[in-house]
């Protein structure tokens, strides 16, 4: 009895990650019923009033306050010696270029109006717990989904182990379940 609730409990969760893939991929897929909205950029220049003294990491989550910044940090030393610190967040993209004799920022920030077409393009794209509580959120989200499938799966397996006189078609389902995975796999490294 306890098998049957974990097992259900699992596709639930599992019932859930998939309808909002099934939902977002219809919608990426048929892109051409739905209005892309552009980019809109803008570029400011402000005097420094700070310098890099420490980490770009450090100085990164200064600029982070100061400013108010949202999203995933990246900092980049150019060859010309720029550093350019980088926030990107669902629908806005800042970026911060520190010239080298660090009296100056450039600001560029790119904008994008969400609409059900960008949003369902960012949860196919959207990795990793770092960036705001969205993309832990979801980062936590994709574990537990990673977590019920493996559970589901062998919770299912146990079920049917038990009845495996009653069911003895199940042996094929269980070959095929294994089987046909490993010629996915095989066909996308070795077919040329």
């Amino acid at each position: 009895m306890v098998l049957k609730q974990i097992h259900l409990i699992s596709s639930i969760i599992l019932l859930v990650f998939i309808f909002i893939f099934l939902i977002t991929g219809i919608v990426i897929v048929n892109r051409n019923l739905f209005e892309i909205p552009g980019t809109e950029e803008n570029q400011s220049k402000i005097l420094v009033e700070k310098q890099m003294t420490g980490s770009p990491e450090e100085y990164s989550n200064y600029l982070k306050e100061k400013f108010g910044f949202k999203g995933r940090q990246f900092q980049t030393h150019e060859k010309n010696g720029n550093w350019t610190f980088q926030f990107n967040f669902q629908g806005s993209n800042k970026r911060i270029t520190l010239t080298p004799a660090q009296d100056t920022f450039y600001i560029r920030t790119s904008t994008q109006k969400m609409t059900l077409l960008t949003v369902s393009s960012k949860l196919h794209h959207m990795r990793g717990f770092s960036g705001g509580w969205e993309y832990t959120l979801w980062g936590i989200f994709y574990d537990l989904t990673t977590i019920s499938l493996i559970i589901f799966a062998i919770t299912g397996v146990l079920m049917w182990f038990r009845l495996r006189t009653r069911y003895t078609s199940g042996w094929w389902f269980l070959a095929s379940g294994m089987i046909i995975p490993l010629i996915m796999v095989c066909l996308f490294l070795f077919w040329r």
